[in-house]
């Protein structure tokens, strides 16, 4: 049997150049047969880049109903969320945060939706967000909502999430989401270790895996003389 992985993306496959690098991991991913690899972007954009034909594009989240971004909205002053909030409101230090705050609590609502329906599956998935923001926040409210389910949940991690606080970014629910995911994969050492101070309970769920890099296949020119 496959093994079926479901990635959640900011925008890709949309977009010219938007998460470019995500397109060359894809394309090792296809090589290997044993694995059934779905793509979900949460924004769409007019641009669209090629795909490997093995892997699916799954439009459900940016092709959703006007219902479904209404529900997503209310869903932002549900108890769960509001108490986990709750507990950042000193990390709430501007407006702007609070900007940031409404519109990752939207996000994370609109992916927790497609992996509750995604979720019913008797197969064992993985559930893969690109980013280690607002997706797997969503991972954490699932699993919560549904502690027997069998599937696995992780997450990539870059500067931008790893080193949030310091950037000035707010993102939400940060406690939450690394006592309920189960890996995240760091794209650098630093990273991984900044992380795994900063959350001790979840050193054990945090690693370094590196992007990589696109195999350069140019010929060098050797000279003789």
């Amino acid at each position: 049997m496959k093994k079926k992985i479901i990635i959640y993306t900011g925008s890709y496959p949309y977009g010219k150049t938007t998460e470019s690098f995500i397109g060359p991991e894809l394309n090792v991913m296809s090589r290997y047969p044993n694995y059934d690899i779905t793509v979900v972007p949460v924004v769409k954009d007019n641009c669209i880049r090629e795909i490997p034909k093995s892997i699916t594009l799954d439009n459900s989240i940016v092709n959703c109903s006007l219902w479904y971004k209404l529900k997503a909205v209310l869903g932002i002053f549900k108890h769960r969320i509001i108490a986990e909030v709750w507990k950042e409101r000193k990390d709430i230090c501007s407006f702007t945060y609070f900007l940031m705050a409404l519109k990752y609590l939207y996000a994370i609502n609109l992916v927790f939706f497609d992996v509750e329906e995604k979720g019913v599956s008797q197969e064992r998935i993985t559930f893969y967000a690109f980013w280690l923001s607002y997706a797997p926040v969503s991972f954490g409210i699932y699993k919560n909502m549904h502690p027997d389910n069998h599937h696995i949940f992780v997450s990539r991690g870059h500067r931008i999430e790893v080193y949030s606080t310091d950037l000035g970014v707010f993102y939400p629910m940060r406690d939450f989401l690394y006592q309920n995911i189960d890996r995240v994969y760091v794209c650098s050492e630093e990273g991984a270790m900044y992380l795994r101070n900063r959350y001790p309970y979840a050193a054990d769920k945090i690693t370094r895996a590196y992007l990589g890099v696109i195999e350069n296949k140019r010929e060098i020119e050797r000279s003789d003389s």
